[in-house]
């Protein structure tokens, strides 16, 4: 006589259940975990996949456009005929802005006057024969 093993629905004794139950447990947290990490990951994932995209597309502007945003050295120029002040690029001399000269400024670009320059020289007027 030929025996063979077959997987059939076999009743269950109450402590096989309850271990059922309990590995049933475990699973669903297992299975909860794998779900939050997989949805951690995903974002972790669209957030690359979003800063790759501005990339390209920052790229791609720059090369279309022919320019990009650099540091260039500057300076102030002062124009006391306009009582202005100028920024000025270094590298190519344009105004990068134009402002009012504040008071202290306009009092700066002012000459000054030495104190040996002051003495008064006398009048014909005065004394005079």
């Amino acid at each position: 006589m030929k025996t063979e093993t077959r997987t059939l629905w076999v009743k269950l004794t109450e402590t096989e259940r309850n271990e059922r139950a309990r590995r049933a447990a475990e699973a669903l947290a297992l299975m909860e975990q794998a779900e939050a990490h997989a949805k951690f990951q995903a974002k972790l994932l669209k957030n690359d996949v979003e800063k790759h995209q501005k990339a390209c597309a920052d790229l791609s502007r720059t090369a279309r456009e022919g320019t990009e945003l650099q540091p260039v050295s500057c300076h102030w120029v002062p124009d006391i005929v306009e009582s202005k002040m100028r920024l000025v690029r270094d590298d190519t001399g344009d105004d990068v802005e134009v402002r009012n000269m504040t008071t202290e400024e306009r009092q700066l670009s002012l000459p000054t006057i030495d104190a040996s320059s002051r003495r008064r020289t006398p009048r014909a007027t005065e004394g005079g024969d």
